[in-house]
């Protein structure tokens, strides 16, 4: 059910260690469009020992293709990378020597959104990120594409708030605080339960840090 979705998705990911424990037709389930499963090459080379399917086998003989014997860990990520470096000019005060290389990628990830792309709508990280980037750069971007998670039962039941991710929340909480009007309540309700959750992993122990400067 949908409480378990996180669980679930997790154990998926972590698919290449459990064999025979796991019923291969539910992981399938996270396949992307583009053949893999979370854009993990392991995870999907694993799904395909147990349970042949044509995308999976197309993606992986790309990446392999493409990159040789040794393949990243995660493909492609190229669009989180490209925004995380985006942020970061923008944070230390050069983008300005940047301008045509932000733009163009700016551009990509406004087209990406529009499509409601995968490679940004499946990371919840990403997908704020770039919500955040974009309106913060004049592009017009609904807020209404963070409506799955205007509700912390919807972050926790996914993914990342199984892992308890920390940067997630935090790049959730700096999106919403790009408002444009004073009736976002979408925002407004992100804003409240990741405060929330962000300042009681500040004061739990065992916290190692918040990634402010990532």
């Amino acid at each position: 059910g949908q409480k378990s979705y996180g669980r679930e998705a997790y154990m998926a990911y972590v698919s290449e260690g459990l064999g025979n424990l796991l019923d291969w037709n539910e992981v399938m389930k996270f396949q992307r469009k583009n053949g893999s499963l979370f854009n993990s090459p392991s995870t999907t080379a694993a799904a395909l020992v147990h349970n042949y399917d044509d995308k999976a086998l197309d993606y992986l003989n790309m990446i392999v293709s493409k990159f040789g014997g040794a393949v990243p860990t995660v493909y492609p990520l190229n669009m989180h990378c490209k925004l995380s470096m985006v942020d970061s000019l923008e944070k230390i005060g050069i983008s300005r020597h940047f301008s045509s290389e932000i733009e163009g990628i700016l551009d990509m990830a406004y087209s990406f959104w529009l499509q409601r792309d995968e490679e940004i709508m499946m990371d919840v990280a990403t997908c704020a990120m770039a919500f955040r980037l974009l309106r913060m750069n004049g592009y017009d971007v609904s807020s209404d594409e963070l409506s799955h998670l205007a509700e912390a039962s919807n972050f926790h039941n996914s993914l990342q708030g199984y892992l308890s991710d920390t940067k997630s929340v935090l790049e959730l909480y700096k999106a919403s605080k790009v408002c444009v009007s004073e009736h976002e309540l979408i925002l407004d309700n992100i804003g409240n339960w990741s405060g929330s959750l962000l300042s009681e992993k500040l004061c739990s122990e065992g916290v190692q840090g918040l990634p402010i400067l990532e």
